[in-house]
């Protein structure tokens, strides 16, 4: 403590008193309290993850959270609208079944030229899974409204709108297709429900072992055509190139 002169002035006296309760303050404010940071900072965490909670629950449009999901949540809607052509497996069994006949009527009943190609159009991918749609989710999913939308240079654009959801919230999908191994494959490249971007662990943990399932079912219906080998992807097609590998009796 500062000391003071007894002779001094009364008003120098009360200055050096001052200075010296100042000094004694700045140093308790100094000191630093471990229990009452840590809590803190443990607070902040806490009320930062439960509004990260919120948001993603909002931005997905499933439920209504006040003041929340108006600032998350956009209502989404596909690139653009598709409507339903031939099915898939349709097509495919057309398609081959026509180019095996026009090649063993030009080798005389032998086969060969072996090569083949097999464009598939969005919207006969859209009847296709309208047709998916009703069968696995008819109670969640619109499936009058389902799609896909193939956009070269991207992919294939999958749009899955809920039912009896007043915000109007849908799936979109972005997937890249390729070949390997003689197999279709389909890598997604992002999920969104509503406005929440779904994290990649849950697509690899809950959707690519129903996308899989999907393929699974496609090349069974291929296979006794032929093996694909390649894909490539114009605007609102996909093309199949692979070859035929039915077996011609002599």
């Amino acid at each position: 403590m500062t000391r003071v002169e007894k002779n001094a002035p009364i008003a120098e006296r009360l200055e050096e008193v001052k200075g010296d309760m100042v000094r004694q303050l700045k140093r308790g404010r100094r000191r630093w309290r471990p229990f009452l940071t840590c809590g803190m900072f443990f607070l902040f965490l806490l009320v930062s993850f439960f509004v990260w909670i919120g948001w993603s629950v909002a931005a997905t449009g499933l439920v209504e959270i006040p003041f929340l999901t108006r600032l998350a949540y956009d209502k989404p809607v596909p690139v653009r609208v598709v409507e339903p052509g031939v099915p898939v497996e349709v097509v495919a069994r057309t398609q081959l079944g026509s180019t095996l006949t026009s090649r063993l009527q030009q080798g005389n009943g032998k086969l060969q030229d072996r090569s083949v190609a097999l464009t598939i159009s969005e919207e006969s991918l859209t009847a296709s899974l309208r047709s998916l749609a009703q069968g696995i989710g008819s109670g969640i999913i619109d499936a009058s409204r389902v799609q896909a939308a193939i956009e070269e240079g991207s992919g294939i654009e999958l749009f899955v709108p809920l039912k009896n959801n007043e915000r109007g919230s849908a799936l979109r999908a972005l997937v890249e297709v390729g070949a390997k191994d003689g197999l279709t494959t389909v890598d997604p490249k992002y999920i969104r429900i509503g406005s929440f971007r779904v994290p990649p662990f849950i697509v690899s943990v809950f959707l690519r072992p129903f996308i899989n399932q999907q393929l699974t079912n496609l090349q069974d219906n291929l296979g006794g055509y032929a093996t694909v080998e390649s894909i490539s992807v114009s605007q609102g097609a996909v093309t199949l190139q692979g070859t035929l590998s039915v077996d011609i009796q002599e």
